[in-house]
């Protein structure tokens, strides 16, 4: 199924605004678009069409590459944006970390802003030095190996992942089978956040944790929390008059506050 969307349909996306939606609600709104009932009737569509996977809504292949250029020349973050101009809260801790070498993911849902964030990263990272980089989407087991076979050939390695959570990314690490000596020895630093729109201005509340010992990395993989959540973070930020109860609700589909 190809699909050359229309004028109108390119403009809609381009104006589309996602902020404070879930994941289901944002492809939701794509679905009609699209001109799909809803998400469910588009995703089935999907799954019994190889020429349209479920890959072109996972930002890993356009739909339609002028559509997609449209959307992004919208977006409200444009490419090359450093990690302050982004808002991301736990910036400055974020940049400790960048000044190691090793492997370091970008986990959220689809939309989230991990590419945004990590091509910010990658600025952070060529402002104080010049190491070698690579970087790939972890996808499966496959992909997960050589993203820390990498990490031996290069100094930095930048992954993304489809988690909702750090704890989400650490299971998906786990059920990927890399050796845990890896890790130990390669992984470096974790983020998730979540751009929301406030008041005319971009904030992202965000949950991330920088491994300073390989024995952060066994806590972690053991399912020890011992960072500050994404819940934890938006809810900070409300209550510093960042976020408003409204918004920080939205963004863990609930209709009341989250509980700190």
């Amino acid at each position: 199924m190809k699909i050359d969307l229309t004028r109108t349909q390119v403009t809609a996306l381009a104006k589309l605004d996602v902020s404070g939606l879930s994941h289901l609600q944002r492809i939701d709104r794509i679905a009609r678009i699209l001109g799909f009932e809803n998400q469910a009737s588009l995703m089935s569509r999907l799954k019994t069409d190889e020429a349209f996977p479920p890959a072109a809504l996972s930002g890993e292949a356009p739909v339609n590459a002028p559509a997609l250029r449209e959307v992004r020349r919208q977006f409200p973050v444009r490419p090359g944006a450093s990690l302050d101009a982004l808002n991301l809260s736990g910036a400055e801790e974020w940049k400790r970390g960048l000044a190691k070498n090793g492997l370091f993911l970008f986990v959220g849902p689809c939309g989230s802003g991990k590419t945004t964030t990590l091509n910010a990263s990658l600025l952070e990272i060529h402002d104080r030095r010049e190491p070698s980089v690579g970087s790939l989407f972890l996808r499966d087991q496959v992909s997960a190996h050589i993203a820390i076979d990498m990490t031996k050939r290069v100094d930095v390695v930048l992954g993304t992942m489809h988690a909702g959570s750090l704890q989400d990314a650490f299971s998906r690490l786990r059920a990927m089978q890399v050796p845990l000596a890896d890790l130990r020895r390669a992984l470096r630093g974790v983020i998730t956040q979540y751009p929301l729109r406030e008041g005319g201005e971009w904030r992202a509340p965000c949950e991330l944790v920088i491994f300073d010992r390989p024995e952060d990395v066994d806590r972690a993989l053991n399912g020890e929390v011992f960072w500050t959540t994404m819940r934890e973070d938006a809810a900070r930020m409300k209550a510093e008059g960042l976020l408003t109860r409204e918004t920080v609700a939205s963004l863990f589909g609930e209709t009341a506050d989250p509980a700190p």
